[in-house]
């Protein structure tokens, strides 16, 4: 269908938040999820869990006051390269949204935003995510670029390989690295490097989990349309896939406990839980 039928089957928001703001910024606000705020958090607590452990196993553990400091600029980062992630997101794939029923209202599929200027939306808010951790660490800061690469690289991999899951996967395991470097504490270096490598790995196994869940309400029109990804490459198999995924985050965290020498407590809420 074309742009100017979609457009006519849009329908303005009539509640929420969105039905608050000015018209002409209910496409903005559109791109970058402003009315399902979960993306935020879904990126942000990898980033809590990698300063809870850098704490951990640093060699103090980080005052409550530098925790919570830290929290809040990794939360500021998260939501402004989330939202960076999903205008760069909807304009690369702009023409796989106009033949899937869920995404052919989104505001560049049915012409209410540009490509252009989504492009300079998106460097927008790429740019204000990276400076809302200028100062902090250098190291943090490199980590935040590839982190941000990731971004950039993920919606082109559905056209070219069935994995591109493990793409978003992988950016958001590195966060655990960002967090730690904003405390100082190197994770890879000496024997932090194998439980490190255990944790980026589970979050990165946790995140393919729910991205590949989140994909099955498309699995047919990305069939159609050409899109690659797990749901569709096993959509004959998803709960064995599904069931691989959750024992291989349950395994890699129980090798994690055990070379950190965690107690029972942590078996049960964080492996088994």
């Amino acid at each position: 269908p074309s742009s100017l039928s979609e457009e006519s089957e849009y329908t303005p928001p009539q509640t929420g938040l969105l039905s608050t703001l000015p018209s002409s910024w209910v496409p903005y606000a559109e791109l970058i999820r402003i009315d399902k705020p979960h993306g935020i958090y879904l990126v942000w607590v990898p980033h809590i869990v990698g300063l809870a452990y850098a704490s951990a196993i640093g060699p103090s553990p980080a005052p409550l006051h530098t925790l919570y400091t830290r929290a809040l600029r990794l939360m500021l980062w998260a939501a402004l390269c989330r939202s960076a992630g999903c205008v760069w997101n909807d304009t690369v794939d702009q023409d796989f949204d106009r033949k899937t029923a869920r995404c052919r209202n989104r505001p560049i599929a049915r012409g209410a935003v540009t490509t252009s200027q989504a492009h300079i939306y998106a460097a927008v808010l790429f740019s204000l995510a990276l400076l809302s951790l200028k100062g902090i660490s250098s190291h943090a800061m490199t980590v935040a670029g590839i982190v941000a690469l990731l971004s950039l690289v993920y919606p082109f991999c559905k056209r070219f390989t069935s994995f591109p899951q493990v793409v978003l996967g992988c950016s958001l395991g590195l966060t655990v690295v960002l967090s730690a470097w904003t405390l100082d504490v190197d994770v890879l270096a000496g024997r932090n490097r194998i439980p490190t490598m255990c944790l980026m790995l589970a979050i990165v196994l946790l995140i393919v989990f729910y991205d590949v869940v989140y994909a099955t309400q498309d699995t047919a029109d990305d069939v159609k349309s050409g899109v690659k990804g797990m749901a569709v490459l096993f959509r004959n198999h998803l709960l064995v896939l599904l069931w691989g995924l959750v024992c291989g985050i349950a395994g890699v965290l129980s090798v994690l406990g055990v070379l950190v020498g965690m107690g029972l407590q942590y078996l049960v809420f964080s492996v088994v839980g």
